[in-house]
């Protein structure tokens, strides 16, 4: 019997309840695709000189490609899985201070990795407030410990969909990341 494969990891090598694998989700793919349906033919409406027009539709085009890649989970840093658990109950004091700057949420997250290595890396990492939640779809924000200074303002993102992780995880998730 094959064994079943979720973005390229096998579901036997998630051997730890807590992690929640990501699949490609459809959605996301429909609108990335859609929206190049609708913005390709754009850009030979607008009145531009056709040189202009050539070098949009170049960078537009490779672009979209990139994107797709993204979309599929094809690159060495795809997060292919991840858990949340609480900072706060690894803390050394029995009264952790809610005023503290320190965040109340980690993450581990497993990344793809290339194809040479023998297993996926993993990195923990603290989920950065201004994660967007909503039933349809959540951004789950987060920084590693690694991260140059320029993360704090292009910070590392989770995008999750209804069909990208199961439905009780989806919305285990999303009541953490509201409730932190």
């Amino acid at each position: 019997m094959g064994e079943i494969q979720v973005a390229g990891v096998s579901v036997a090598a998630v051997e730890d309840p807590r992690w929640i694998p990501i699949r490609v989700s459809r959605i996301n793919l429909a609108l990335t695709l859609g929206g190049a349906a609708v913005a390709f033919p754009l850009l030979f409406v607008v009145p531009i000189a056709p040189a202009m027009r050539a070098a949009l539709c170049l960078a537009f085009a490779l672009a979209m490609a990139f994107d797709l890649v993204l979309t599929l989970l094809r690159v060495p840093h795809s997060a292919t899985a991840f858990y949340l658990f609480d900072l706060a109950a690894d803390s050394p004091s029995p009264m952790p201070n809610p005023a503290a700057d320190a965040p109340a949420l980690g993450i581990r997250v497993r990344f793809r990795g290339r194809a040479d290595q023998t297993s996926a890396p993993e990195h923990d990492g603290t989920v950065s407030a201004g994660s967007f939640v909503t039933p349809w779809f959540t951004a789950l924000r987060y920084r590693l410990p690694q991260d140059p200074a320029w993360r704090r303002l292009w910070p590392r993102v989770i995008p999750l969909w209804p069909d990208s992780i199961g439905v009780e995880d989806f919305r285990r998730t999303r009541v953490a990341l509201k409730w932190k």
